[in-house]
């Protein structure tokens, strides 16, 4: 009789309903936020809360968002950046898992269920999955990034289903594989490697994926289940962004040598060298001569130095971009 009741409660315990903690940041973004919020709204999977964290918005979001009130839990902060906003929100939730999504994007019905599913299958704390766009800035609409990176060889591989393997390589050399919207991790994986970086303001997500990579196994659920849909004014800048990953990089180097990680700090020296040849270029291309030779110098100088001494700080801040 004690057997039957153990695995009833057993049964009911692996059958239970996680919930999830939804966090939506958003910056002068009151044309599309309610938009983010419908798409999660409309989720077939049900446990979970919302969370806005509106990082000092100057338009009319407040109001736009006040029929959402009952629904949502709003929290409004002074400005300091997509990566404060979304660990003000880590902070209050009480899921026990975390998803993000930005308020210019949306997710598809059936997101949470899948990616729920197959984190559950895998025993995996941590799930991204494919996604569309309907706004590549080169490419207009894009109906899944896994394949277009593959086939514009920017990634080596198609993604497939299940646990990734090599992931840290393949994260190292291809920049921006994943997206924040794509995101859904377990609380406690973050809590114990830590929020976002505040101090970065663009690839703050590319440095927290590094360091979950390096302690987790990461899964993947190759289905577009979501729409990335940038809102009107939101253009990249192409060498902001190269800088900033060289900074996540760099950053990722000095922590894996710190933990005494040779290998996944040798990773990280790939991708600092590509994301500095990308940087070159990109001077190149747009007629800047002296800082394309300058950032060049700075490249031959990292291929060439030994990995310790990119762990050292003056040598560090002689190559990172000015």
């Amino acid at each position: 009789m004690w057997k039957c009741i153990y695995g009833f409660i057993f049964m009911s315990l692996s059958n239970s309903k996680a919930y999830v903690s939804v966090i939506i940041p958003t910056y002068n973004r009151n044309k599309c936020v309610t938009r983010a919020i419908d798409s999660v709204l409309s989720q077939t999977y049900d446990e979970y809360e919302i969370i806005v964290v509106d990082d000092g918005s100057s338009d009319s979001t407040d109001k736009v968002l006040e029929p959402y009130k009952a629904k949502i839990h709003y929290i409004y902060q002074v400005n300091a950046g997509p990566a404060a906003a979304r660990n003000t929100g880590i902070q209050i939730s009480k899921g026990e898992w975390v998803a993000f999504l930005d308020s210019d994007d949306i997710w598809l019905p059936r997101k949470l269920e899948r990616q729920l599913a197959e984190s559950r299958r895998l025993n995996a704390d941590l799930c991204f999955h494919d996604l569309s766009f309907n706004k590549h800035e080169s490419r207009g609409e894009i109906s899944s990034w896994n394949l277009y990176l593959y086939e514009t060889g920017a990634s080596r591989k198609r993604l497939t289903t299940g646990v990734l393997k090599d992931v840290y390589r393949t994260m190292m050399t291809t920049g921006h594989l994943f997206i924040t919207t794509t995101l859904l991790v377990k609380r406690e994986a973050l809590s114990k490697i830590g929020f976002f970086r505040e101090d970065l303001r663009t690839s703050e997500d590319l440095e927290l994926y590094f360091r979950l990579a390096a302690e987790h196994s990461v899964a993947y659920v190759a289905e577009p289940l979501a729409v990335y849909s940038p809102a009107e004014g939101r253009h990249t800048n192409r060498k902001s962004l190269y800088k900033d990953r060289i900074r996540a990089i760099s950053i990722a180097i000095l922590e894996r040598f710190q933990a005494n990680d040779q290998e996944r700090a040798r990773l990280g020296k790939l991708g600092l060298l590509q994301q500095m040849k990308s940087l070159a270029g990109e001077y190149r291309l747009s007629g800047s001569w002296y800082a394309a030779s300058a950032t060049y110098l700075r490249w031959g100088i990292a291929h060439f130095a030994p990995l310790r001494c990119l762990t050292n700080a003056r040598w560090l801040s002689m190559l990172l971009p000015r």
